[in-house]
């Protein structure tokens, strides 16, 4: 007999929440919009936002963008957040449901290049699916560690909005179970958000870790955050890491990019174990497939309203699909099993 699909608590309230983070996004993004126009004319402004688009295309060609300039982490949250906020969902969610790991007890996670607090928020759908059915979880500690402060400020003040709709919005009269998203939120706020950056060394966090090696759940995560530029740097950090703490480190490793750099996923894992096997697995459909209106509106406004000659990347609609045609996320992560890998291609 085949078994029925149960619908997590995030599929049955996918429309509200969808709903919730283009709102959130979307002020954001026109916040710190109108921070940075400050003082200029739409000349300057048409100008900046080119060179904002320009820098993000990079990424196209697996090139790091200057996440240092603050148009550029505006143009890149305003596209990408969603995006990452499903691959990150998609990620956790599996782990979970599929019983690989857990949360019982106490969990420390730290966020590589976390960027704009993507991980974030698909881990807190996670958790409320995981309380959902009927788990507990007393303590979770978050390290958040980035060279940018610009998109860690976005992060922070997105997650502030997003916190601040749970509790007022009138859309959450329409989320079912709203108690046990709240629940979540409980165990996440009982300790505060630690951000480090550090632009000459991100990845320097073992200081850190030390205090939590005694925690039961010890992950790390690391989502779309390999370059050329700093490969080299995460894999010496883990080896480094490993030696110091061996058998506690880690209860999960997940690492995800583009099929293009699927090489530099495969080289960072190579330095934090010593398992080599393989196995493809079945990672639930995108949970989200309409397009964001506010945010998309707010893109088209601007390029309406202001002299930008890539016109037509700001008139695309904003999704929270990451897949292309010719590209999906590629998704490694490792248990007390060992690593195990994905294309995100067949259910994307």
């Amino acid at each position: 007999m085949t078994e029925v699909h149960q619908q997590t608590w995030t599929e049955r309230n996918k429309d509200t929440i969808l709903l919730i983070l283009d709102q959130v996004i979307c002020e954001t993004g026109q916040s710190q919009f109108q921070y940075l126009s400050e003082g200029l004319n739409p000349e300057q402004i048409g100008k900046q936002i080119d060179k904002a688009l320009s820098e993000n295309m990079r990424l196209s060609s697996s090139e790091m963008p200057d996440y240092n300039n603050e148009w550029v982490a505006l143009f890149y949250f305003l596209w990408y957040q969603p995006k990452q906020i499903q691959l990150a969902y998609r990620s956790i969610s599996y782990l979970l449901q599929s019983r690989k790991i857990d949360l019982h007890g106490n969990l420390y996670m730290v966020d590589y290049a976390c960027g704009s607090l993507a991980t974030l928020y698909g881990f807190i759908l996670a958790l409320t699916d995981y309380i959902d059915r009927g788990e507990t979880v007393d303590h979770i500690i978050i390290d958040f560690v980035d060279e940018s402060s610009c998109m860690t400020k976005l992060g922070e003040i997105s997650w502030g909005n997003f916190k601040s709709s749970i509790g007022n919005n009138q859309l959450t009269n329409h989320i079912s179970g709203n108690n046990k998203l709240q629940q979540a939120l409980k165990v996440i706020n009982k300790h505060p958000l630690h951000i480090f950056c550090n632009k000459d060394n991100p990845f320097k966090v073992r200081s850190i870790i030390e205090h939590y090696i005694w925690f039961h759940n010890i992950w790390f995560i690391m989502l779309h955050g390999l370059y050329e530029i700093n490969i080299n740097k995460v894999t010496i950090e883990f080896q480094n890491m490993l030696a110091t703490y061996g058998r506690y480190l880690p209860n999960l490793g997940l690492f995800s990019s583009q099929d293009s750099k699927a090489v530099l996923v495969d080289k960072a894992t190579k330095a934090v174990s010593s398992f080599s096997s393989s196995m493809p697995i079945d990672i639930f459909p995108n949970i989200w497939t309409n397009k964001l209106e506010k945010t998309t509106q707010l893109r088209n406004n601007m390029a309406q309203n202001y002299p930008i000659k890539k016109q037509a990347l700001l008139r695309k609609n904003v999704t929270f699909n990451l897949s292309s045609p010719n590209s999906a996320p590629y998704i490694k992560y490792i248990t007390e099993s060992g690593w195990q890998e994905t294309n995100l291609h067949t259910r994307g």
